[in-house]
């Protein structure tokens, strides 16, 4: 677990996360999600900034007083068990219910969050209750939390100051009321319904109010949006100078403009938006005629209907990932795409580059996790006695595959060619320092790869023929 700081908020309090890719139920989560997604939303529920902006500007004439409600700090404050009860009941009263009996949907749910180990300190912790961000679960059952407390309290209420008008992104609300005392009784109203949930609120200031990262202005009783900005934006961008491909740089100014044009709501909030992109592009080292060229590029394409349509059957995406080592990554690329292109007609290769070397390699702020207890890697036994080794990979942890091999030595049915190089030679048993880490992977085919690479570049001698067997064509 580590916190990242939170800039924007007074005394710069700290958002725990507990990252869990790559841990033993981070899978199961995943797969989780799908399950529970579609009672994870509700008519309140915003999918995005781009479609709030559109529903906004198509719901106009409000006379009304904007508000923003915050809930603090829901993720750590969702009460897990409870949750799960209120996801279990829902999906299980629904038209089509899951395939997967309700008490073994339950025993997943407790293993994919209760049973979420970290590390903070040097210490292992178990979170068992709340649920931390990091983990693919996490923005799911607290979506399903608060459409349940909508559900309760406010969908159904009937209060005299009750919103006109309630709409949530995760934790962040826009509401439409009345007047301002009906925003502070209703904010009174909400801290007295669970313990758990607190909200803050926010009233608009000018005629204006940000949401997520929309600002919204109110003239006439009309709404007009255009980006917002928080006050610790300090304009920095990618450097133009930085060591990464320029199609990323260029795809940079391409995003943001698409930004700016879905969330503006007329020519000249967009235009204003433009301008200032301009200036804080060469502030960041951008050249005026790369700037000048894509706004422009960009500009025709959303003016011009494109209706041309592509026949055929669809292309299979594969996508590759590849370190970026400057002008020879592009060349490289470039073969690469032709040769696909030329050969194998049915494939789109999408080559993502990536610099291993950041910022973030200087700062080491996480616990370093102990060699044994990590996994997906490939791993190396030397044999203390004649430095005869051995090459082989495993998916769990290091200490877990070592309990294997040494257990091998006694129990006849467990197969290891380390044991049974001992057996054949009587060396050493002595497993404590014999093993290293030589490689890692992020899944088990990128692990056989990287197996098989190390093999044949070390030919261990340990390892036996049906160790790993390679086919090369």
């Amino acid at each position: 677990m580590y916190g990242l700081s939170k800039i924007h908020k007074q005394y710069v309090p700290f958002r725990p996360i507990v990252s869990s890719i790559n841990t033993y139920n981070y899978k199961l989560a995943s797969f989780l999600v799908n399950v529970l997604k579609p009672i994870s939303s509700n008519s309140h529920t915003v999918q995005s900034s781009f479609s709030f902006s559109n529903w906004i500007q198509a719901n106009q004439n409000y006379n009304a007083v904007m508000c923003s409600y915050d809930v603090t700090s829901l993720f750590t404050n969702v009460p897990l068990d409870e949750t799960i009860n209120i996801s279990l009941n829902k999906l299980y009263n629904m038209p089509s219910p899951p395939s997967i009996p309700r008490t073994d949907l339950k025993k997943l749910l407790l293993f994919a969050t209760k049973e979420s180990h970290f590390i903070f300190n040097g210490c292992f912790y178990d979170q068992i209750d709340g649920v931390g961000m990091g983990s693919p679960l996490g923005p799911v059952l607290a979506n399903i939390f608060m459409v349940d407390f909508e559900e309760k309290w406010i969908t159904n209420n009937i209060n005299t100051f009750s919103p006109i008008c309630w709409k949530r992104y995760v934790d962040d609300t826009f509401t439409l009321f009345n007047n301002t005392n009906d925003a502070n009784l209703f904010l009174n109203y909400l801290n007295n319904r669970h313990p758990n949930i607190k909200f803050t609120s926010d009233m608009e200031e000018t005629n204006k109010l940000p949401f997520l990262d929309i600002l919204i202005i109110k003239e006439n009783n009309q709404f007009q949006t255009t980006v917002f900005h928080k006050k610790t934006f300090t304009g920095l961008y990618t450097k133009w100078d930085s060591f990464i491909p320029r199609k990323y740089k260029v795809n940079l100014i391409n995003t943001l403009l698409d930004r700016f044009w879905k969330i503006c709501s007329n020519d000249n909030l967009f235009n204003q938006e433009v301008t200032n992109l301009k200036q804080l592009l060469i502030r960041n080292g951008y050249p005026n005629g790369i700037i000048n060229y894509n706004i422009k590029n960009f500009i025709k394409r959303k003016n011009t209907t494109n209706s041309t349509t592509v026949e055929g059957p669809e292309k299979l995406t594969i996508s590759l990932i590849l370190p970026y080592v400057g002008y020879q990554s592009d060349v490289l690329k470039k073969k690469l795409c032709s040769f696909l292109s030329k050969f194998y007609g049915g494939v789109k290769v999408n080559v993502i580059f990536r610099n291993r070397f950041n910022l973030a390699t200087n700062f080491k702020f996480k616990d370093r996790i102990n060699p044994a207890n990590k996994s997906c890697l490939v791993y190396q036994y030397l044999c203390s006695d004649c430095n005869e080794k051995y090459i082989g990979k495993t998916v769990r942890c290091l200490r877990e595959r070592k309990k294997e091999h040494f257990n091998a030595l006694t129990k006849s049915y467990v197969k290891s060619s380390i044991a049974n190089h001992i057996h054949m030679t009587n060396h050493s048993t002595s497993f404590d320092n014999n093993f290293k880490i030589i490689d890692y992977a992020n899944n088990n085919f990128e692990l056989t790869i990287k197996e098989a690479f190390n093999i044949l570049e070390n030919n261990p001698k340990i390892n036996e023929n049906n160790d790993f067997q390679l086919s090369l064509y």
